[in-house]
């Protein structure tokens, strides 16, 4: 959610036209691939105000949990709300089965200690369950640098509520270093929970890792991440053969912080039709976990299909449902949108 650039959408808008150009150039001869289009699901109830932002989306059991970045904003003990909506009404709502409007079960949000993050400029930006554990990522400001931390704590079906333990946070140092990108996403392995900065492109980030710490937030080392360009914020759950995918976004007004180079999965698979001739890059990125580093998966990645909406959708959360497609989630730019996204394998 880096909802404060997007003052300055108007600015934005009377430059697109170069930008755009600039990208049809780069990639004049790219592979056409395919374009996806998202389907809609319709929120009622408070899970539907934009003032949500939500960052995040994690499966907890069959839930679908949806973080907001300023969970306890107006609570006096950090406290706040979490969102949960059954995969079955989820599922429903895709087939036509019932497309009523969804409402979203509130999850009671307990995190004393922690209120100076839903000041503006921080906030929650992931989160990962491993049974009742939970794992959230924080983004904070201080001054002019951006840092981000990682704090754990438990959920409690019984009582419908998530506490964490503000004595478990560990911060962790922002590699590219440009204001307001941080720990964006997170991923939970057998042994590890690895958190992933937010910008890894080749010109802002020579060397990008993983951060990985143990399941009580021990930290245990780095391992290397690949050069993705644009900023890569969030991440689904592992499968068992160490594959999962990020969600990988450009908004045009960031361009000049995040220096794009060239785009080495748009020179090796291609780009879509309507991200090549539109100034946004929205697309969603597979790739595998090993001890040794994490890497690109030999796959074309899913390009949503941007024609409607040329300036993009801040995508911050995804999960993967089923075998057959993503559940995708914006802040609140161009508002707040929960969609659905079939795939092929």
């Amino acid at each position: 959610m880096k909802y404060l650039k997007y003052l300055i959408f108007i600015f934005i808008l009377s430059s697109c036209s170069d930008k755009n150009n600039s990208l049809k150039s780069d990639y004049s001869n790219a592979k056409i691939l395919q374009d996806v289009k998202v389907q809609l699901l319709t929120l009622s109830g408070d899970a539907a105000k934009r003032s949500n932002e939500f960052s995040g989306l994690a499966w907890y059991k069959d839930n679908l949990i949806m973080l907001p970045q300023y969970a306890g904003r107006d609570s006096a003990d950090g406290g706040g709300f979490l969102f949960s909506i059954k995969k079955k009404r989820i599922l429903d709502f895709i087939s036509g089965r019932n497309a009523s409007p969804i409402t979203a079960n509130k999850i009671k949000f307990i995190a004393k200690g922690l209120e100076k993050y839903n000041n503006t400029g921080s906030g929650y930006e992931s989160i990962g369950f491993d049974g009742n554990r939970v794992y959230v990522t924080i983004e904070s400001n201080k001054g002019v640098k951006t840092i981000g931390n990682i704090v754990t704590g438990n959920i409690n079906e019984t009582t419908n509520e998530i506490t964490l333990d503000a004595s478990s946070l560990k911060e962790i140092k922002a590699q590219s270093g440009i204001f307001n990108l941080s720990e964006e996403a997170l991923l939970i392995t057998d042994s590890n929970i690895v958190t992933f900065h937010e910008a890894n492109g080749l010109n802002v980030n020579a060397n990008p890792v993983v951060h990985l710490f143990d399941k009580d937030l021990n930290f245990s080392g780095t391992i290397p991440f690949p050069h993705i360009e644009y900023r890569i914020t969030d991440a689904t759950d592992i499968a068992d053969d160490g594959t999962f995918w990020v969600m990988n976004y450009l908004w045009p007004g960031d361009r000049k912080s995040l220096k794009p180079a060239a785009d080495s999965l748009i020179i090796k698979f291609g780009i879509s039709e309507s991200n090549k001739n539109n100034p946004a890059i929205e697309r969603i990125v597979k790739l595998k976990f090993s001890p040794s580093g994490i890497t690109v998966v030999n796959r074309p990645p899913v390009y949503l299909d941007i024609s409607k909406s040329p300036q993009g959708s801040n995508w911050e959360g995804i999960v993967k449902i089923d075998s057959f497609g993503f559940l995708i989630t914006t802040d609140k730019f161009p508002t707040s949108l929960l969609g659905f996204v079939p795939f092929e394998k």
